[in-house]
């Protein structure tokens, strides 16, 4: 009887201690199960985190290629109005280039003409002057040449005046020297008409006249006193009108006009 208590008290320890291996072991299996889902939960939030991470890294890959390829394009955009602008300007400089250079061209031209229109004047005004002095020598134009002595007395009237100079020399007292040139020598009648229009002039200066006979004046009369010169020759209107003549653009009219203005009052 003894024997078979010690077996029950030995089958019931063995049972408490089964039981409580049991519910030990279940606490431990749980408290495991509840760590692994843990764990488990923990990496799958992690790989939740990194798929959004990747997610947002791709989007903002997109984005910047999205940006670069637009800014390229912008780039390229600009590049081709820059190039455009570029070719639109250096045609432009090209044609105002050829536009100048053209101008330039026609005025180079314009004045080669000109200077050629000119030198050919030149010559053309001196021929006609050595001719149209040769004409004004012959003996038809004498009683013109003549006449002119007395157009130069009525115009030296109203032309003659003192210079200070000349003004001074009068109120010193010395006399008025003047020097009187002509084709053919005055007549005492004429140099005493010109001696009186002098000393009125010269406000009453003694007047010493110098005659001299050139045959190169042609006709007409020309009185030099101190620095002024008062020059009625045909010489004198022959050398005017030569550098009329001489200027001139247009040497055809430009020569009949000159030689009917000085030569107007001569006629055979």
């Amino acid at each position: 009887m003894l024997r078979e208590w010690h077996i029950i008290y030995a089958l019931i320890n063995f049972a408490i201690l089964a039981a409580a291996l049991y519910f030990i072991g279940k606490k431990i299996v749980v408290k495991m199960i509840k760590q692994h889902q843990n764990d488990v939960a923990e990496a799958l939030k992690g790989a939740q985190q990194a798929q959004s991470n990747a997610d947002e890294l791709l989007g903002s890959l997109d984005g910047i290629r999205a940006a670069g390829e637009a800014e390229s394009k912008s780039l390229m955009e600009n590049a081709q109005e820059t190039v455009k602008e570029n070719e639109e300007a250096s045609l432009a400089a090209d044609k105002k280039y050829a536009a100048d250079a053209e101008a330039s061209a026609v005025a180079e031209r314009a004045g080669l003409r000109k200077d050629m229109r000119r030198e050919l004047s030149h010559e053309s005004a001196g021929s006609v002057a050595t001719e149209a002095a040769e004409l004004l020598k012959q003996d038809k134009y004498a009683s013109q040449r003549k006449a002119l002595n007395e157009k130069f007395f009525a115009n030296l009237e109203k032309t003659a005046a003192p210079t200070p100079c000349d003004k001074d020399r009068v109120r010193s007292g010395s006399a008025l020297k003047v020097t009187v040139t002509s084709a053919e020598a005055l007549t005492d009648a004429e140099m005493s008409r010109l001696q009186a229009i002098l000393a009125k002039c010269y406000e009453g200066a003694a007047v010493e006249l110098e005659t001299a006979v050139d045959a190169e004046v042609i006709g007409g009369i020309r009185v030099t006193v101190g620095d002024t010169v008062y020059d009625g020759t045909l010489a004198h209107r022959l050398e005017s009108a030569q550098e009329a003549m001489a200027e001139a653009d247009d040497i055809d009219n430009t020569v009949a006009q000159a030689m009917q203005k000085k030569f107007k009052d001569i006629a055979p």
